[in-house]
């Protein structure tokens, strides 16, 4: 079975979402831990530019990807071909 656009596409936006917010939500105590102080909104800003595109972007990636692998045939009915 192939996994089509669309289905990539919307595992990708998932992905991206709960990175998203992921991000947002570990964000701060990751930035704490790492020492970026609050002076002038550093850490505001390494949240929003650094943390929440890294996890978008990780976030589309696993998405995408477990959908392609959710897809995948398997050894039971990998002769199955309906194409």
């Amino acid at each position: 079975m192939k996994v089509g656009c669309w289905a990539l596409l919307a595992g990708a936006l998932l992905g991206a979402i709960i990175g998203g917010i992921l991000g947002a939500a570990v964000g701060d105590p990751l930035a704490a831990a790492l020492g970026i102080s609050n002076f002038e909104g550093e850490r505001g800003f390494f949240i929003a530019f650094v943390l929440i595109p890294l996890f978008l972007i990780v976030g589309a990636i696993l998405g995408s990807w477990l959908v392609r692998r959710r897809q995948r045939p398997t050894l039971s009915n990998q002769g199955d071909d309906q194409t």
